[in-house]
């Protein structure tokens, strides 16, 4: 089973650009423009939404008040939910400050490089983050990372515990599927 079909799972790049609407009264309140982590929490704690107009204050959403991430909406109890991001000293200061997650580099504790964070995915509930998508490189695929194994996240990288990755995914990654058809792969033999 693919993990995008895990049911309770949502990725993070699915979730930019998603409409953001009021359980209350049916009101699109914008969509989604970025996230707000809490490193020490690992958790989604805000949504930031677009912004409205010339030198409007950046508004935001926070996670609490998200009642679902569906496939195609992100539904909040009501209108209100959504305010100016300096109402929420944490979250902007959060937000000013972040740690990179996406494109960060991982790292074992014992100095290997796994790859960089190509994605996550999260708890649509709870906004905890459950895993990490860690890319190898074009021709090597990804693996997936439980977020439970990450021992520090830096600015830099995240460092984690040795052998942390889940083996590759099913489908086989670039380099494998050329690899079988060269000269001398298995392939090329069944053909001659």
């Amino acid at each position: 089973m693919k993990k995008q079909e895990v049911k309770g799972m949502n990725n993070s790049k699915k979730l930019m650009g998603m409409p953001v609407v009021s359980l209350a009264d049916g009101q699109q309140l914008g969509q989604v423009k970025g996230l707000i982590i809490h490193p020490a929490k690992m958790s989604i704690v805000a949504l930031l939404m677009e912004r409205q107009g010339w030198f409007k204050e950046q508004p935001v959403i926070p996670y609490q008040h998200v009642k679902n991430v569906g496939q195609h909406v992100v539904t909040v109890d009501h209108p209100q939910a959504m305010a100016k991001l300096s109402s929420f000293p944490e979250l902007e200061a959060l937000a000013k400050n972040p740690l990179p997650l996406l494109k960060n580099r991982v790292i074992t504790e014992e100095g290997a490089l796994l790859g960089t964070v190509d994605d996550f995915y999260f708890d649509p509930q709870s906004g905890r983050l459950l895993s990490l998508e860690i890319r190898k490189g074009i021709f090597w695929g990804k693996t997936s990372l439980p977020t439970e194994k990450i021992l520090t996240w830096g600015k830099d990288a995240l460092i984690v515990q040795a052998h942390a990755e889940i083996p590759p995914e099913e489908s086989p990654s670039l380099w494998v599927q050329f690899r079988s058809y060269w000269p001398f792969g298995k392939k090329a033999k069944e053909k001659g």
